[in-house]
């Protein structure tokens, strides 16, 4: 799991309201598979291959979002 989340671009997305909420909107579906159906547009469609390999990481849930951005940016990339 860490290789796959390190092995590509490490983003963070923040605002002030429903970040998480809007994020997973634009990821798409888990499965890329569901999203190519339902939603063609969104990251996953587009760039993921399966349910692993599934375009992006995105927290699901708000209270996670700051334990994965410490993780990512302070221990990952530091």
């Amino acid at each position: 799991m860490i290789d796959q989340l390190s092995s590509g671009l490490a983003l963070l997305y923040s605002q002030q309201e429903n970040a998480v909420e809007q994020f997973r909107t634009f990821c798409g579906p888990y499965d890329p598979e569901i999203a190519k159906k339902l939603e063609p547009k969104t990251l996953r469609a587009k760039y993921g291959v399966d349910r692993v390999l599934n375009g992006v990481h995105c927290t699901d849930m708000a209270e996670d979002g700051p334990l994965e951005v410490h993780f990512i940016f302070d221990t990952l990339l530091s």
